[in-house]
């Protein structure tokens, strides 16, 4: 009896011991299928922070990314959209957002600064701005005081050609507003009579037709005669190439020529290179005090106002990073 029982005693701890691998490779399978669940979690994991950093970096953090404070105040990427996008409309339709950043900055400027030399740009200012741009007056003598419907109209449909909201637009225009202001005030600074020079010159296409001028010059030609021929700019210079009584500071990248103490009088200058052009000129008569010409006269109010802007601007920007290439496109993309 006892033989028989441990008999059996021993087949089943056989028994169970058959059973022992079946048991641990159903723990092996569930430990597989647990990595498998961590790591498919771990991929899943890595995928949504892909996306949530590329939706950060391509959606998030560019507009609020300060890219230059003026003044104690940040401006954004996002702030140079809708400037990026009105400043197109004088540039033919072509995005800059370099431009855009550089007016920002200009006009943020101003106005933190316009008040020193008396000039404000007020609401009823910019109200009547807008005003005589879009509305249609029915005779030259009579303007509406606010917007009609037909006035909000074509407003609006200029905002919505932009994608503006009309107080982007508002505070852009305000900044025009402030610069053919400063334009006006450093015009009327200017002196009525000025030391001058009288000029003459020849702005040529390339250095070679300059070289052409001057060796023809050099070989008893005429000077209007050449200048006639070859000169290309024809806003500054009347005919003959005659530019007239130029004081200094009119046409500064020429001052240090014009107004040389070594400079001979009817010697030919140049070729020279010029933001012009490449230029051949001669000095005839001066330096004499002279009126001041209305076209010298704003070119003198131009430079002593962009003077005035440059140390502002460099006494205001406490840092400017500019735009990368990638930040340049993000503000082109949000206006197309």
């Amino acid at each position: 009896m006892r033989q028989r029982r441990r008999a059996e005693r021993g087949n089943f701890s056989q028994l169970r011991d058959r059973s022992q691998p079946v048991v641990n490779r159903r723990e092996v399978e569930n430990k597989q299928r647990q990595l498998l669940l961590v790591g498919a979690a771990f991929v899943a994991a890595i995928v949504v922070g892909l996306i949530a950093y590329g939706w950060f970096v391509t959606s998030y953090q560019p507009p609020r990314r300060t890219i230059a404070e003026v003044g104690g105040e940040a401006i954004k990427l996002a702030d140079l959209v809708p400037v990026t996008a009105l400043e197109s409309f004088d540039a033919g339709g072509s995005l800059n957002p370099e431009t855009g950043l550089n007016s920002v900055i200009r006009n943020t400027v101003i106005k933190n600064f316009a008040s020193e030399v008396g000039v404000e740009v007020t609401p009823q200012e910019i109200e009547a701005n807008i005003i005589s741009r879009f509305e249609t007056p029915v005779d030259a003598s009579t303007t509406p005081d606010v917007l009609t419907e037909s006035g909000r109209t074509a407003l609006n449909a200029f905002l919505g050609a932009f994608n503006v909201t009309e107080d982007d637009y508002r505070q852009w225009l305000a900044g025009r507003i402030y610069v053919d202001e400063l334009q006006t005030y450093f015009d009327e600074q200017t002196p009525d009579e000025a030391e001058q020079v009288f000029v003459e010159w020849i702005v040529a296409a390339s250095s070679v037709t300059s070289q052409e001028a001057a060796d023809r010059i050099n070989a008893g030609e005429e000077f209007g005669v050449v200048a006639d021929e070859l000169t290309t700019e024809q806003v500054i210079a009347g005919e003959g190439g005659v530019v007239g009584w130029v004081p200094e500071g009119a046409i500064e990248e020429l001052d240090s020529i014009l107004f040389s103490e070594d400079l001979v009088l009817n010697e030919l200058i140049g070729p020279l290179v010029t933001s012009a052009g490449s230029v051949v000129l001669r000095v005839t008569d001066g330096p004499a005090e002279q009126p001041v010409a209305p076209l010298m006269r704003g070119f003198l109010a131009s430079s002593a106002f962009q003077s005035w802007l440059d140390e502002k601007v460099q006494e205001a920007v406490v840092e400017s990073t500019g735009i990368s290439v990638d930040d340049a496109q993000w503000v082109i993309d949000q206006i197309l």
